[in-house]
């Protein structure tokens, strides 16, 4: 499962970089590995969703956010292929 980010700004290493996700409560901003972003840079892969309410996915994070958060919910038109084994097992 992808999730849509936004780059936002570089890190503090050249590896990094800092990215923004729309979650349901509203921006949250992390900084990765360069790597883990998609080659045109407007994903992430999130592995599975660890929830589901109707209309959103709960996804947990490579790195934590700036507000201390390892988990978000998402709404899912954020997500790109699905929820995964959840979605599956709906």
């Amino acid at each position: 499962m992808r999730v849509k980010v936004k780059e936002i700004d570089h890190g503090l290493h050249p590896s990094q970089v800092v990215i923004r996700i729309e979650s349901r409560d509203g921006p949250e901003e992390l900084v990765i590995n360069r790597s883990l972003l998609d080659p045109n840079r407007k994903s992430i892969d999130v592995g599975q969703a660890v929830g589901r309410q109707p209309g959103a996915w709960l996804i947990e994070l490579p790195a934590e956010t700036g507000s201390g958060a390892w988990r978000i919910w998402v709404n899912e038109n954020e997500v790109i292929n699905g929820g995964g084994a959840l979605e599956a097992a709906e």
